[in-house]
């Protein structure tokens, strides 16, 4: 957190992917109010697109953006949930770009039927192309990793280690 931006608040919305037709329209009313709040806060929420929730596809969250019109509503923007519905980077990108205010960084290796997060570099996510397409957009946002529960929860897992490993991903392919 900074004196100089405003807080960000992120959240996934809930629900199943086969629900979003019925909630969409509940999900808008209720960001409407939390964004409401989040305005008289100073502060953002940020709606991310899950693999698992009803709002699941990036087409989603540009949905639920243009029905609320808030300037205190943007965009989390996790491409590994995309990818593993076989969403192309620039397609994902392209529709939320403008209201991106963070982005999480993580890989993921499956589909959407059986699936599992991993380290950035640990999947098939192209990251010489991911940082090209963020480099190009001029956007100047944060990059957090995410060690999902899949990573952290395993008996083995080291967050020193995990911590490096990702960093060598921004170093390769951040300073292109």
């Amino acid at each position: 957190m900074s004196p100089q931006t405003k807080p960000i608040v992120e959240t996934v919305l809930g629900g199943k992917p086969s629900e979003w037709d019925q909630i969409k329209s509940q999900m808008a009313d209720r960001l409407g109010e939390w964004s409401a709040d989040a305005e008289k806060a100073e502060a953002i929420v940020a709606i991310k697109a899950h693999i698992s929730g009803a709002a699941h596809r990036p087409e989603h969250v540009r949905w639920l953006l243009d029905q609320v019109k808030s300037p205190s509503l943007k965009s989390a923007f996790d491409f590994s949930h995309f990818q593993l519905r076989g969403i192309e980077l620039q397609s994902a990108w392209s529709l939320l770009a403008k209201d991106v205010v963070f982005i999480h960084i993580k890989d993921s290796i499956g589909d959407e039927k059986k699936f599992q997060f991993v380290l950035p570099g640990e999947g098939s996510i192209d990251y010489a192309e991911y940082f090209k397409l963020l480099r190009q957009s001029d956007l100047q946002v944060d990059l957090v990793v995410e060690v999902s529960g899949q990573i952290h929860n395993r008996p083995d897992y080291e967050p020193l280690a995990a911590a490096k490993k990702s960093f060598e991903v921004f170093r390769k392919f951040g300073d292109r």
